[in-house]
């Protein structure tokens, strides 16, 4: 009976125990003994002699191998240096335009690309004043990612509206910014998310090795609760408020539509006969052009 093993081939033949094995492409077959130099009968003696025998072909055979894998990783770290070499360089300030218009990008509506605009922005001005040869996007490193992830989490940042009018000369030279707050957990995880989205999909156009944000442990988003208006607090709003604002309160508490529905809100998905307004909601629209039936309240 043969038995197969890893590292040689136990068999026993005519009642003792051989072992066969390969060393330098040349077929060694011995019989095995115990310390007495009797043969050996017993399966479980024959399996620990084995192991014995074979011990350093096995530590040489590791050693082997791990020697292959490094080689290996070296050729693969050599590939990506030759071709980042041969990829053209993208800095930072390109680095938008050419998220926009990647084709493997999420396909995101004009709202949503308006906030990653804003967010990617604020990292480009941020990068710029603390590494300003750092332009090419390959060269912003996992180090430089954690420094900004830490930079959002301070309260000592300041927004990027009052640093663009103090280049604008508009402010006093010894006028000194409000600090901005140091982003909540839920809007830090969405940010450091964008730029991981962004760096993820100029991967190859840009000739990343690595994507310096994928590491960044995410916070524990805190959600904020409000409390629901009471009856007597509503009316006491609609009471008070006037024109326009007056009208856009009132569709809100009889209609339940969102702000940027109420607000535009036309006629002609007003049906007056049957009482109804006919409004595909803008969050919706994308996705699904079905308009809802929302009824007329009497009042």
């Amino acid at each position: 009976m043969l038995t197969k093993h890893r590292h040689g081939y136990l068999f026993k033949k005519g009642g003792n125990y051989y072992l066969q094995y390969m060393i330098e492409g040349r077929r060694v077959k011995q019989v095995l003994k115990d310390a007495d130099g009797n043969p050996i009968t017993d399966c479980k003696k024959a399996e620990t002699e084995r192991k014995r025998i074979m011990a350093p072909h096995m530590g040489a055979d590791r050693e082997t191998a791990l020697r292959s894998v490094s080689h290996k990783l070296d050729d693969m770290v050599n590939e990506r240096l030759a071709a980042q070499e041969k990829t053209p360089a993208l800095n930072v300030d390109q680095a938008w335009q050419a998220f926009v218009t990647a084709q493997n990008r999420p396909d995101s509506g004009p709202r949503t690309l308006k906030g990653y605009f804003s967010q990617c922005n604020l990292f480009a001005e941020w990068l710029k004043e603390q590494y300003p040869e750092s332009v090419e996007l390959r060269a912003v490193t996992p180090t430089i990612a954690e420094q900004y992830a830490a930079y959002l989490l301070r309260n000592d940042h300041y927004p990027k509206t009052l640093r663009s009018r103090k280049r604008k000369k508009e402010v006093q030279e010894d006028e000194k910014p409000t600090p901005k707050k140091a982003f909540a957990g839920g809007t830090f995880n969405k940010h450091i998310g964008l730029l991981e989205l962004v760096f993820r999909s100029l991967q190859k156009k840009a000739g990343l090795i690595a994507n310096p944000w994928a590491e960044l442990q995410r916070k524990v988003a805190k959600q904020q609760s409000r409390r629901e208006l009471t009856v007597e607090e509503i009316n006491t709003i609609i009471n008070k408020a006037e024109g326009e604002r007056r009208t856009l309160l009132f569709l809100g508490v009889y209609t339940g539509m969102r702000l940027g529905d109420c607000c535009t809100l036309r006629w002609s998905e007003v049906d007056m006969a049957r009482r109804i307004i006919l409004r595909v909601p803008n969050k919706t629209a994308r996705r699904k052009n079905e308009p809802v039936h929302i009824p007329i309240h009497p009042t």
